[in-house]
């Protein structure tokens, strides 16, 4: 699956596009006694929707976030990196992160 990202420099108003491949996986629960999450990236309109599955003993429990919610894990998903214009130099959000900043505030 391949996505376009559009980015624009809101000091220059330089436009530049990005394409990302984004891989979708759907890992089928087993009942395994580990910590280890069983992930499903679920994309529902642009927007993705991870649920972890954890199995601890005979439990089944689930923690549903919508990537970019959460910041510590921008480092594992490419799309909440830091841009920078490549004409002046500025630093922007991706457009998840800046919708996030936004709501936050």
């Amino acid at each position: 699956m391949l996505r376009t990202i559009t980015q624009k420099c809101p000091s220059c108003g330089y436009v530049y596009v990005e394409q990302q491949h984004v891989e979708v996986q759907t890992v089928s629960i087993e009942k395994r006694y580990t910590h280890r999450p069983v992930r499903k990236l679920n994309p529902i309109r642009g927007k993705e929707i991870i649920k972890r599955d954890y199995l601890e003993g005979d439990e089944e429990f689930s923690e549903i976030f919508v990537k970019g919610s959460l910041v510590p894990h921008s480092t594992q998903y490419p799309e909440m990196k830091l841009l920078v214009c490549p004409k002046c130099g500025t630093v922007l959000a991706s457009r998840v992160a800046m919708k996030v900043e936004v709501t936050e505030e």
